[in-house]
Formats: structure tokens, C-alpha cells, sequence
């Protein structure tokens, strides 16, 4: 009975490990197509917008967010635009704005990213570093964040923000 339960236990170890590679064969070729079809893109005439528009619908889709922001800082102005902003479906058109208090100007006064997977703490940072949220869902705290800066050879050109306010580690 016992040579058994080994006998299944090495079969599903086996099992297991055949399914985890094909997991993340499967990721990986998510990856690259999602790679290769924002170069495909890149490699039209697109403008500048459409690129944004592009790049912020393939992020959507491939991470499960809510709300996706694509911010371009100008250090001369100290001022972040915001030329892709989706909500909850919806586009937002915000105005551009001084680098603030904000999860955005955090990700980008610091250049590093900014990952939260629980809205406690999320809520912990604002409240310790008295932040404003103003580039947070307007209606609705989110569950999960992600911020990632945008570099060019150390220099700060802005950052993209992908938030879920519908769940937690997201």
C-alpha cells in the first residue's frame, strides 16, 4: 500500500512539474506577444497618441487593472501629463499638473516603483507620508497598485500606473 501512495506521489509531482512548465511556457509566450504586438504597432506610422492609446489598451488586457495610466514628466515645467488615462472603462482627460504629493510624483521623484497588493497598504503610505490621491480612482480607493517610472539613461521621463479596485493582489 505504501509502495502506492510513493507510486502516486511521484506521478503527481511529475504531473505537477509538467503542468508548472506549461504554465509558464504559456506566460512567457502571453509576454511575447504582448511585446511583439506593441512593436508591431512602434513599427507603423502611428503618432504619438496612438501610441500611448496602444500601449495602454495591451497593458490593460494583459494585466488585470482597472485603471491604467500612462504619465510623461517634463523636468524643465516640473509638470506631469497625462496623455492616456483610463478608468474603469472610461477615458479621463486631466490636466497637466506640478509634481505633487501623489503616487505618481513619488514614482517619479524616486525612480523606483511602488507595488501595493492590499489596499491597507496602500492606505498605511498615504497616511504616513500624507500623500494626495489625486491620481488614484476619483471615486474609489484601489485594491491593488502598481507604479513603475519611466527611465531613459537615469532620468526620469514619467511613469505608468495600473490599479485594481475591484480586488486585492492583482
Amino acid at each position: 500500500m505504501s509502495i502506492d501512495n510513493n507510486l502516486t506521489k511521484a506521478q503527481l509531482l511529475e504531473e505537477l512539474a509538467a503542468l508548472r512548465q506549461q504554465l509558464e511556457n504559456e506566460d512567457a509566450r502571453k509576454k511575447l506577444a504582448l511585446i511583439q504586438t506593441i512593436e508591431a504597432g512602434l513599427s507603423e506610422q502611428l503618432s504619438l497618441q496612438e501610441i500611448y492609446d496602444l500601449v495602454g489598451e495591451k497593458l490593460k488586457g494583459y494585466f488585470d487593472a482597472t485603471s491604467v495610466v500612462i504619465a510623461i514628466y517634463d523636468q524643465k515645467t516640473n509638470l506631469v501629463q497625462y496623455p492616456y488615462f483610463m478608468d474603469k472603462g472610461t477615458f479621463v482627460d486631466v490636466s497637466p499638473k506640478p509634481v505633487g504629493n501623489s503616487f505618481s510624483g513619488h514614482v517619479i521623484k524616486t525612480k523606483k516603483t511602488l507595488y501595493f497588493s492590499q489596499q491597507t497598504e496602500i492606505l498605511k503610505l498615504v497616511k504616513k507620508l500624507r500623500m494626495d490621491i489625486d491620481d488614484m480612482l476619483h471615486d474609489t480607493i484601489s485594491k491593488s497598485y502598481m507604479g513603475v517610472p519611466l527611465l531613459s539613461q537615469d532620468q526620469v521621463n514619467g511613469m505608468i500606473s495600473l490599479q485594481n479596485t475591484n480586488r486585492e493582489g492583482a
